[in-house]
């Protein structure tokens, strides 16, 4: 996560991996969704049990991982911003 100061705002920007870091898997990446079919799903289990409308956020404090838990999740509108 890194602070972000932009037109006089600050916000907070986080950044997720959805890398597998697995880079033996071959992936089929094609505009036809259908031709994607046979990729096979990631089995990443993470060490928590997260009830609907929860997450957990993992940050590193020197070599420590550490965990932050959100409850009571609610969507929004998202904004782009450029």
């Amino acid at each position: 996560m890194e602070s972000v100061s932009k037109n006089g705002k600050n916000s907070i920007a986080g950044y997720f991996s959805t890398s597998s870091g697995n880079s033996t898997l071959d992936f089929i990446l094609h505009k036809e969704s259908k031709k994607e079919a046979g990729n096979s799903l990631p089995e990443k289990k993470i060490p928590f049990v997260l009830k609907e409308h929860e997450a957990v956020i993992s940050y590193k404090d020197g070599s420590n991982t550490k965990y932050y838990k959100i409850t009571e999740l609610k969507k929004s509108k998202t904004n782009f911003y450029q």
